[in-house]
């Protein structure tokens, strides 16, 4: 299905509100994204001219990307329109409360999050962000992409028997919270031979993410440890 299909059936399933459905469950899955948000404005802003018989094209000029980002834009739609579609019409109130709650209990929708997650992450603007965002630290990449990835999370509130609607809020916040501040997570590089993780101790695990958090600045990268729920309640204390 071309891109021009694609979003169309997303706007003829959610009418009106096509554009904050597809934005809002972004900013619900991958709180932090705004890259991929922007691209997604980018295309409604276009919508207008999808009759065209050159709108990918105008298209890719206007989002001065390339063609397989396009395609990735087109699966995207693709998932809202079926394996990630949500209850949702012009009538709807609170989208935002409306796609947390689903994602919290419908076990129908795991499926099109772990394509969601993993789609996401293949988005050339989602990673020139992500690298943007690390300042050079390209050793934390894994962390950031796993923490990234709703799934596992959700998986985790599970077996911790967490209100994964409460949960969900508190990741989106904290994912916020840490995009929003220092764009090197706060890691106090203060000095080329003082790295933050040279303080340290045991060694961090970067290939797992499991290890203690030492400050509130980076312990919401330990959500996918054994304990990365309980973690990020507001009333645990931070490391």
């Amino acid at each position: 299905m071309s891109l021009k299909d694609s979003f169309m059936s997303v706007v003829k399933k959610y009418g009106g509100v096509a554009r904050l459905v597809t934005t809002t469950v972004l900013n619900v899955i991958a709180p932090g994204s705004s890259a991929l948000v922007q691209l997604v404005e980018q295309v409604f802003d276009k919508g207008k001219d999808v009759a065209q018989n050159h709108w990918e094209a105008t298209l890719l000029e206007a989002t001065r990307t390339n063609a397989d980002e396009l395609q990735r834009l087109g699966s995207l739609f693709d998932l809202l329109n079926g394996e990630l579609a949500f209850a949702v019409n012009e009538q709807s109130t609170n989208i935002e409360e409306i796609v947390r709650q689903a994602l919290a209990t419908d076990a129908t929708l795991r499926a099109g999050l772990r394509k969601l997650d993993t789609l996401v992450n293949d988005f050339a603007c989602v990673k020139a962000q992500q690298r943007q965002l690390l300042d050079g630290n390209d050793e934390m990449l894994p962390i950031m992409r796993r923490l990234q990835s709703v799934l596992p999370f959700l998986e985790e509130c599970q077996r911790a028997q967490a209100d994964p609607r409460e949960m969900l809020m508190h990741r989106q916040a904290i994912l916020l919270n840490i995009k929003n501040t220092d764009l090197r997570f706060k890691l106090r590089i203060d000095h080329p031979d003082d790295h933050g993780f040279s303080r340290v101790s045991p060694p961090p695990n970067l290939s797992t993410a499991t290890w203690p958090m030492r400050s509130d600045q980076i312990w919401a990268l330990g959500f996918f440890a054994s304990k990365g729920v309980a973690a990020c309640m507001p009333s645990s204390p931070s490391a």
